[in-house]
């Protein structure tokens, strides 16, 4: 759970939250049982290397992404990021907003990154998709696209996360 308490902050859900199984629905996404990404949703809630986060503003949730470990590439990815219609046009229109997402996204990177370590599990790469990810706007201007992409090995299903941006601190702009 992200300890900033302050503009956006994350959070990854367990194993066993509820609201896993719904998030599609909360933020007009297709990981819903019965939609595109059902795939996803059964993935993260049955695979050990995979989970769901949400993206919290206010005390609502604002954003969600279905999260992924690739132990032979080392990648943690954020398979996109889905945002309710109601808080798109609000991000689009307050640039400090945007910045606060990149700072959030900068702060799951290195909070993943320290927490998978410490539990034994090497990360060298936190990645977020391209495909259908309601940020890209903003994503696209601060990271840069990775080369080769990692997927996770044995899944078939439905993903986002074809083409994939390299959450780091060597960012395009350098905007705080």
């Amino acid at each position: 759970e992200d300890t900033e308490k302050e503009g956006i902050t994350y959070k990854l859900l367990s194993k066993d939250d509820p609201i896993n199984a719904v998030l599609g629905n909360i933020t007009n996404c297709c990981q819903v049982v019965g939609a595109a990404g059902e795939s996803c949703v059964i993935y993260g809630l049955e695979a050990p290397n995979s989970s769901f986060m949400t993206f919290e503003y206010e005390n609502n949730i604002i954003g969600q992404s279905w999260v992924w470990y690739d132990e032979y590439s080392k990648t943690i990815c954020l398979d996109n990021i889905e945002v309710p219609e109601r808080y798109l046009l609000k991000i689009k229109r307050n640039e400090d907003l945007q910045r606060n997402f990149i700072n959030c996204l900068l702060r799951v990177e290195e909070n993943f990154k320290k927490e998978m370590n410490k539990k034994g599990f090497e990360v060298k790469f936190v990645t977020i998709g391209k495909g259908f990810n309601d940020l890209n706007y903003v994503i696209e201007k601060e990271f840069h696209l990775v080369n080769n992409p990692s997927s996770i090995a044995g899944y078939s299903g439905y993903k986002d996360s074809v083409n994939q941006y390299l959450i780091c601190n060597n960012r395009k702009s350098l905007k705080k």
